[in-house]
């Protein structure tokens, strides 16, 4: 069995939600899959799938920055979305969050749709503590 060393929750809807932003397990941290929303969970950026990709990127930078990483440290990245299309057109906010670094492994996976219809993306990752 894992120790689980350490949650993190970036707001506070998430304990209502049941779930933890992040949780880090021997060397590596898991992040939740992330979405565009608010303090309150409200979706944000409706209909910009790249703006919708930067808040995201945003929220995982918090996450990596609570544990003392960034985006050098993310070994793995599965990104759902509801639309590939759209998807690579809003792409410009992955490239520059991992501006200047080895892109992690990644999936893509097109989905019917995420738990709010007005969600378009949910991206999860995998951090690996290598100092």
């Amino acid at each position: 069995m894992v120790d689980i060393d350490k949650a993190f929750r970036l707001r506070a809807i998430e304990n209502d939600l049941g779930f933890s932003q992040a949780v880090r397990a021997g060397d590596f941290l898991f992040i939740s899959g992330s979405v565009s929303w608010d303090a309150d969970g409200t979706p944000t950026n409706v209909g910009d799938m790249g703006a919708q990709m930067r808040s995201i990127y945003v929220d995982i930078g918090k996450t990596l920055k609570h544990h003392g990483l960034d985006p050098t440290d993310i070994v793995k990245e599965t990104i759902y979305v509801t639309d590939m299309d759209k998807f690579f057109e809003g792409a410009q906010a992955r490239a520059d969050f991992y501006q200047g670094v080895v892109p992690p492994a990644a999936t893509g996976v097109e989905i019917n749709r995420l738990v709010n219809t007005d969600f378009m993306i949910e991206i999860e990752a995998i951090a690996y503590f290598n100092r």
